[in-house]
């Protein structure tokens, strides 16, 4: 049998030579030929070059700024002072937010605004303090990662402050929570004077500044209580120091002492030992 190889070329024989081999593929059914990353879709025409280009130096732009926010931040400061650097910061770059607010949850559930961008967003954090209601609050106690009004006169899921947000010029606002190793810190809390002012891109650098936050207060937390364990070691030793040398005690009696008379009198063991160290006074002695 004579095969394709061995006829002679022909004007049609090329033409020939491809039908037969492409006929000889079976023909699936809604098969889809593969497209390389990037194609439009059939039918479609791609984004152009120049609106490409136009959006690959919007976000350099946005990289270099979260950059150089970052390089700002982490320089030695106080932290009230990195607060209000992070709420300015995050005020300017974010597309759409006219201001910006961090919302602390203390003890007890305590709210606090430690930063603000402007007595705006001051303003608005405290009415949703005070109506007990609104995005920061939900994000900063329930631990979700973001909540986001579109526009105040739509959304109906907090209408007190809605209607506060009214009087105040806010139509949009954003919630970010803080997070930190043993929970929610906070949120962060940007406003827009416009509706449906923040978009998908908005929100991921939102949280981007939300997290930088978190770990500033991570960071905080952590130096406070090492602060306090230095102090309080520091002061069980003075007191246990002035037993020893009291009652002739040995180190090992004088902590045992000490860890006595705190289950006792119900007084945890740092308080106790302040206290014999600054009045110089043992529990149920007089001087």
């Amino acid at each position: 049998m004579e095969s394709l190889t061995d006829r002679q070329p022909t004007a049609c024989g090329p033409a020939r030579l491809r039908l037969r081999l492409s006929s000889s593929r079976p023909h699936r059914v809604g098969a889809r030929t593969a497209s390389a990353p990037g194609d439009a879709p059939p039918g479609r025409r791609g984004p152009r070059p120049r609106l490409l280009r136009r959006r690959a130096v919007a976000d350099l732009n946005l990289t270099r700024k979260f950059v150089e926010a970052t390089h700002r931040l982490s320089g030695p400061a106080d932290m009230s002072v990195k607060l209000s650097e992070t709420v300015g910061i995050a005020a300017q770059t974010v597309p759409g937010c006219d201001y910006a607010g961090i919302t602390v949850v203390r003890r007890r559930a305590e709210l606090l605004t430690p930063a603000y961008s402007s007595e705006s967003a001051l303003a608005a954090d405290r009415t949703q303090y005070r109506l007990d209601e609104g995005p920061c609050l939900e994000t900063a106690r329930n631990g979700v990662s973001w909540l986001q009004i579109e526009d105040v006169e739509t959304d109906s899921r907090w209408p007190r402050f809605a209607h506060q947000a009214r009087g105040l010029g806010v139509r949009s606002v954003l919630s970010c929570a803080l997070d930190g190793p043993r929970g929610t810190l906070g949120a962060l809390n940007l406003y827009a004077e416009a509706p449906g002012a923040f978009g998908g891109a908005d929100r991921e650098i939102a949280l981007l500044f939300a997290a930088h936050a978190g770990a500033l207060l991570s960071a905080a937390h952590l130096e406070v209580s090492l602060r306090t364990a230095v102090d309080s070691r520091e002061r069980i030793g003075i007191a246990m120091g002035i037993l020893m040398e009291r009652h002739r005690m040995t180190a090992r009696q004088a902590f045992e002492t000490l860890s006595r008379t705190s289950q006792e009198t119900n007084t945890k063991l740092r308080e106790l030992a302040a206290r014999i160290v600054e009045t110089g006074q043992e529990p149920g002695r007089t001087a």
